[in-house]
């Protein structure tokens, strides 16, 4: 089906959403580190984390390590097989509690086989996207070859395929709250509430602020900014882009007898994205290639009749290497921020709440390496098919990132009011400069497995394993660098010996008591992977199945990220409302002189408080359990029917919390004085890695497979669901949660989708019997195949937008206004609902000192409804000079067949205000036409 299928950009990956028990995912797992093609095929398995699917190519791991979602698979026509299992699978694999993904590649064998492939497309032929007032000028040529036979006939095999990928896209519109031409000249008039004076404390008159005030740099940064219409401070701006991408993938067989086979193959892409000249700062566009690699040998080896053995080895690598946009950074701006970077670019990081923002990295060098050696064995002894083996996985991720070298610098406190006034005023929320991240990851993971597949009796078979996975933590091997914070030793004033002159508490790696790599490793899980099915009449047709597993989420790379952007590791400073946007070191004191080394010396001395993010003393590993019971009946036409309950319990799951958030003291709260509002003064904020969420999932299941007969095949299900959790990233952010109260936070997961449905057919049309040649020639040959998706919305959270629980956080949910409901009735048109997605006088802002009354994600986004749809004209051109036969497809495919406009959540900020809050800004793709031509022998 991968081939008959219409998969946009020819990504097997999505293959991954015909299973009605999956749903999209995001998080903090979609970095730019990660290739474009797995971000969007993101997805929860069973309630999973959208980074908890294991990715399997030919035997072994195909995964990026640093996010733990798939590396790039080969091209449809390269693939065989593929397959998804997203709940209780067998003890064979590890996993990480979500699914398992199991692809091969294409062999050659005694016939030559072949295709050579033509994919176009053009923006004359789509719908413009809903919200767009122009065509996106779009061009995508996609084209390759694949081609398998003999070396030797009965010996040796290969295969060989390459793809290549060319996409150019004039400028998509992107629309935002921008500032106007009076605001400019000072005349803020039309914001509803009363400007203030931040320095004096004054009212401005009228809401008229002298121009003399605003700061230098904010009037050169708003010269790159693209100005607001008068009315409503929209404004839009385009942002072209250009793509290469070139794949390549190659297989040798060969059998050296009846008993020993051995195949090697090698994959290849690189995928480069050159920048783009554009005018404006919020348009800028970076260089970036990513280059992935993926090589495996195996050999199969059968001694006896009932025992076959297998060995695999596999290497597996995913770099990126990203330089920033040539645009200047806020030194050249004007500001006094130092370098302090090698990088040729300086970062940018400049945001105005509820406005418009800048950002780029300087640099991102990120390379991963995995090696994958397994061994599995089947071993047939009467009733009893028994399966053993291990794997053992050496992960290294190198990371060089310049995130926030050039200062992250914040407008969001409002105080004067309103977050522009206070950016044309320079007068920051905050400032933060963070050294560029340089370590090297490593850890080592084995596994061994057993199990037992039991036909107990003519009726009952039971299958029962059990795996044994170490849990083990990521190592830094350049310095060391990872820390933790302990409570004991802040009480007790320890310091740490490595790094004498940091704030008492946090301890580095090595430091007296502390291991190697903070947290332990656990090398004593043994998880069990128990199932059954039962024949309940006998006659193969009804049957009973069910299953148990435990299974154990992983950390990827990425969870060092935080611990290695903080001291020690870090010399960075972090100030609340600093003097100026021109200056945020005036009257603080400047550390940098110059670029700065890592790993720092341990004579280093750090200017408090900064925000730290380190590990805690307790971290006990992540555990998914996961069941079903299902019901399946085979009925005529070769279909079976599939009734199933399938659920999930999480608990021990990754997340951040702040421990050092600010007291509220009724009356003497303000932004201002957070920081002297913290138990701790020697952070701002103190994020410790925890692993105390939980998460469950339960969901009821109908589904329907029909095997190919008749020319048609399909895959059908619909799913009722729901998925609960504190929340969904797997990170270690300091905005895991909104509270010390975690419980607080529990609500929908992000992935959660109520009802789904989904249908997935391929069928060839049969051939008329009557008329001539030519009536059968022209009315023959034609096949159809589609995809059909049909779900709910997906869940979001009213935002107040502003810190009024004065905790520092950032997090504070809206209140609920009593006597409103925020639900509008349907049968509105999608003008109307994007106009206002929701009654926004139901929502307030939260009451001082509480993080608001509405739940985390309590609301409800637009539904999905979306079918690809493909048509194709198969013509046979008779035996071939290689081949028996050979034919061409001539192929024509939509996707969002009937451009329905797939709308986004909604703008849902308290303090983004009428025009903004509750307003819709973006959709879905439109209706996208693609023309194919497949040469096929």
């Amino acid at each position: 089906m991968a081939v008959a299928l219409p998969l946009n950009g020819r990504n097997v990956l999505q293959l991954m959403s015909l299973s009605p028990d999956v749903s999209p995912s995001g998080g903090t797992y979609a970095q730019y580190a990660t290739r474009p093609e797995s971000t969007t095929t993101l997805v929860s398995a069973s309630g999973g984390r959208g980074n908890s699917t294991a990715f399997y190519l030919d035997g072994g791991l195909n995964e990026d390590p640093y996010t733990q979602v798939a590396n790039i698979f080969p091209n449809p026509d390269a693939i065989q097989e593929f397959n998804f299992q997203t709940n209780t699978y067998s003890a064979k694999f590890g996993g990480r509690g979500g699914g398992v993904v199991n692809a091969v590649t294409r062999s050659g064998g005694n016939q030559f086989h072949g295709t050579a492939f033509e994919y176009f497309r053009d923006s004359s032929m789509n719908a413009k996207n809903y919200f767009a007032t122009t065509g996106d000028g779009l061009r995508r040529n996609q084209y390759g070859f694949s081609f398998g036979g003999p070396v030797k006939r009965d010996r040796t095999f290969f295969f060989a395929a390459y793809q290549g990928t060319k996409v150019s896209q004039a400028p998509t519109q992107n629309f935002f709250h921008s500032y106007t031409a009076a605001e400019l000249a000072g005349d803020f008039s039309s914001t509803p509430v009363q400007l203030t004076n931040p320095d004096t404390g004054l009212p401005f008159a009228n809401n008229q602020i002298p121009t003399s005030l605003f700061d230098p740099v904010a009037l050169n940064f708003v010269k790159l900014i693209p100005p607001g219409d008068s009315t409503d401070g929209l404004a839009s701006y385009v942002q072209p882009s250009v793509e290469n991408d070139n794949q390549w993938i190659g297989r040798v067989d060969h059998n050296f007898g009846s008993k020993f086979q051995m195949f090697g193959r090698y994959l290849y892409d690189r995928l480069d994205e050159p920048g783009q000249a554009t005018q404006y700062l919020i348009s800028a566009s970076a260089t970036a290639y990513w280059l992935s690699q993926n090589a495996t040998i195996s050999g199969t080896y059968t001694p006896r009749a009932n025992l076959t053995g297998n060995l695999n080895l596999t290497y597996n690598r995913a770099a990126i290497l990203y330089l920033g946009p040539n645009q200047p950074g806020i030194t050249e701006l004007g500001a006094n921020v130092p370098i302090v970077s090698p990088a040729k670019v300086q970062s940018m990081d400049t945001y105005i709440n509820g406005y418009f923002n800048a950002f780029w990295d300087g640099e991102y060098r990120i390379p991963r390496n995995e090696y994958d050696i397994s061994s599995n064995w089947t071993w047939q002894k009467g009733a009893h098919t028994i399966e053993y083996g291990g794997e053992i996985a050496q992960q290294v991720s190198l990371d060089f990132a310049d995130y926030d070298s050039g200062g992250n610098i914040g407008f969001t406190n409002e105080l004067s009011g309103n977050n522009l006034a206070d950016f044309f005023l320079g007068r920051p929320s905050g400032f933060s400069l963070i050294t560029p991240n340089y370590g090297n990851f490593l850890r080592n993971v084995p596994g061994v497995f057993v199990s037992d597949t039991w036909r107990a009796s003519r009726r009952m078979t039971l299958s029962l394993g059990m795996r044994w996975n170490a849990w083990v933590p990521w190592r830094e091997t350049i310095g060391n660098q990872t820390s933790l914070f302990s409570f004991d030793a802040y009480n007790n004033g320890s310091h740490s010996v490595r790094y004498p002159n940091l704030p008492p508490g946090l301890l580095a790696a090595d430091d007296p008591g502390v291991s190697h790599t903070v947290i332990s490793s656990n090398y004593a899980i043994f998880d069990p992977r128990i199932g059954f099915a039962y024949d309940l009449n006998g006659d193969g047709k009804t049957s009973i199945r069910g299953g148990y597993g435990i299974y154990h989420d992983e950390p990827g790379a990425l969870v060092n990220n935080r611990n290695l952007s903080s001291p020690p590791w870090n010399l960075r400073v972090d100030f609340t409302n600093p003097a100026s946007l021109s200056n945020p070191f005036e009257g603080r004191v400047n550390p940098y002189h110059g670029i700065v080394p890592t790993p720092l010396p341990g004579d280093t001395t750090y200017g408090t408080p900064f925000l730290e993010v380190s590990y805690g003393t307790r971290f006990p590993y992540p555990t998914i359990q996961q069941w079903n019971l299902t019901v399946e009946r085979q009925v005529p036409a070769n279909i079976l029917f599939r009734l199933s309950y399938e659920a999930s319990g999480s608990y021990h799951l990754f997340g951040g919390m702040d421990h050092n958030a600010g007291v509220y003291i009724p009356g003497k709260s303000t932004f201002s004085n957070t920081n002297e509002r913290r138990p701790i003064p020697y952070f701002t904020q103190l994020t410790i890695a925890e692993a105390e969420g939980t998460a469950s999932y339960n969901a009821l299941v109908v589904s329907a497979e029909k095997r190919a007969s008749h020319g048609l095949t399909f895959i059908t299900g619909f799913r009722w669901a729901k998925q609960l959790d504190e929340t969904s990233s797997s990170q270690f952010e300091s905005d895991s949660y909104a509270s010390s109260n975690i419980a607080a936070d529990r609500g929908l997961g992000d992935s959660n989708v109520a009802k789904q449905f989904v249908f997935s057919p391929v069928w060839q049309i049969p051939a008329p019997s009557f008329g001539n040649a030519l009536v059968r020639g022209v009315l023959g040959g034609w096949n159809t195949s589609g995809v059909l998706t049909l779900r709910t919305g997906n869940p979001y959270t009213i935002a107040s937008g502003l810190d009024y629980s004065y905790s520092g956080i950032g997090l504070d949910r809206g209140d609920a206004v009593p006597g409103q409901v925020a639900k509008i009735t349907s049968g509105r048109s999608t003008a109307a609902k994007a106009n206002g997605w929701f009654n926004t006088d139901a929502f307030t802002y939260n009451a001082p000192g509480t993080i608001g009354d509405t739940g985390r994600n309590s609301q409800i986004g637009p539904a999905y409804r979306n079918l690809d749809f493909a048509v194709y004209k198969s013509i046979s051109l008779g035996k071939g000079l290689i081949s028996e036969s050979n034919h061409i497809d001539l192929r024509l495919e939509l996707f969002n067949a009937f451009n329905h406009p797939n709308l986004n959540n909604p703008d849902s900020t308290v303090n983004d205000g009428p025009g903004f809050f509750g307003h819709i800004f973006s959709a879905n793709s439109p209706r996208i036409l693609q023309l194919a031509a497949r040469y096929v022998f």
